[in-house]
């Protein structure tokens, strides 16, 4: 599990996903062959394929997905020390025919978006993270950008803490109302709190939150908005006896409240990604031990209008499964998306789809030795269309990490 006390803020903040350094070198061993074709155009409905994506840089990796529309998808990541292609951070387009690299500005010695969203009725999306200071001081600074329809710029955005700060999460209800979520810590050795940000047209500031009783870390993953009075956020908090459990927080328009979650062990549990499908039906994925403590595996929650719920999802790995990104199409139609590690510590990739009864595994394509997905979005103008955004390693004496992108339909 990811632990809080931070010193500086890792980019392989989810789980070990930075897929990571994709786990070390291995022995090389070819991938699974896989077709390429565009988003939209699969030959075939009912199985993913994965979509040629572009790998500018030394690090390539796509953490978070947004779609507008069929021709126009955005997908962000970490930029690299060698960003002449990029400008700054990782940002990738896709248009109807191709991805392609969008430059945007470079801030700070390593800039890292996380997640993206868009801004519903406009062309324009927000894009969330964080960047280093220097190359080698461990202070780290939020960092958002907006794309107006032509260029992506960067907006002042709050850091309430005095060592790291980071943005993970994003979304928007309108062009005045926008909620990021994240992290600060005030020292080199102390635990991570949690911070939510909002957007009301003009600037962000910081909102205050609750910390979660007995809490000595905490950090907020996603956050998601049915209504300008109706906005969720989950993420972990951990106590003083290095435990970790989900936490979820809401926004009823006027303040943020802690809401009761099922205890799935007593040990951990940590949800990293959440999506509405309406008021009373919201889903969170994430991970926790299993009841020995001995491995990861998948954990996904529902609100029921009422309460949150445990739903049973399936497990493929030996050692560990995680959950990373969940998006709903429909009621019955719902996505999350991950990786799990096989005995030898290769990982390949995971989607689980609901079907309105029950969770299963739909067989996904691993180009590499080291395979995962950090996000998925549902496609507008599309009937049953998504697509994921992650990574793999190539399959040379070096592995080397790719970007990933695959579609659905």
């Amino acid at each position: 599990m990811y632990r809080l006390k931070l010193t500086f803020m890792p980019y392989a903040l989810i789980v070990v996903l930075t897929m990571g350094a994709l786990v070390g070198a291995g022995p090389a061993r070819a991938g699974r062959a896989v077709q390429e074709v565009p988003v939209g155009s699969a030959p075939s409905c009912g199985s993913w394929h994965v979509v040629a994506s572009p790998n500018p840089g030394d690090f390539r990796d796509l953490s978070g997905v947004a779609a507008i529309s069929p021709r126009d998808i955005w997908a962000v990541g970490p930029g690299g020390q060698y960003r002449m292609e990029t400008g700054g951070a990782l940002i990738e387009h896709w248009d109807g025919t191709q991805w392609r690299v969008v430059r945007n500005p470079s801030i700070g010695a390593a800039d890292i978006l996380r997640a993206v969203a868009h801004i519903p009725g406009t062309n324009r999306l927000w894009a969330v993270g964080y960047y280093g200071i220097s190359s080698i001081a461990p202070y780290d600074l939020t960092l958002i950008e907006q794309w107006n329809g032509t260029v992506w710029r960067v907006v002042p955005s709050p850091n309430p803490g005095t060592i790291s700060n980071a943005l993970l999460g994003v979304a928007a209800i309108s062009a005045n109302d926008a909620w990021a979520v994240g992290m600060y810590s005030n020292n080199f050795y102390g635990y991570s709190r949690m911070f939510t940000a909002h957007w009301d047209g003009t600037s962000w500031r910081v909102v205050p939150s609750p910390i979660p009783p007995g809490s000595i870390g905490s950090l907020l993953y996603s956050v998601t908005a049915v209504a300008t009075n109706d906005v969720w956020a989950v993420g972990i908090s951990q106590n003083s006896n290095n435990q970790t459990q989900s936490l979820f927080e809401h926004w009823d328009g006027t303040r943020w409240r802690i809401v009761p979650g099922p205890s799935v062990n007593r040990s951990s549990g940590e949800l990293i990604s959440i999506t509405a499908v309406s008021r009373d039906d919201i889903w969170a994925v994430g991970s926790s031990y299993d009841q020995y403590n001995v491995r990861n595996i998948t954990l996904i929650e529902r609100w029921n209008g009422m309460s949150w719920v445990v739903v049973p999802s399936p497990n493929l790995g030996i050692y560990s499964d995680y959950l990373i990104g969940v998006a709903a199409v429909s009621a019955n139609d719902v996505w999350t998306v991950g990786m799990y590690f096989n005995t030898d510590n290769s990982t390949q990739t995971l989607t689980e789809h609901w079907n309105g009864a029950s969770w299963s595994v739909v067989p996904s394509p691993n180009p590499g030795l080291y395979n995962g997905l950090n996000g998925v979005a549902a496609v507008p103008g599309t009937a049953t269309g998504v697509v994921a955004v992650g990574s793999y390693s190539s399959n040379s004496p070096i592995p080397q990490v790719q970007t990933l992108t695959m579609y659905y339909c």
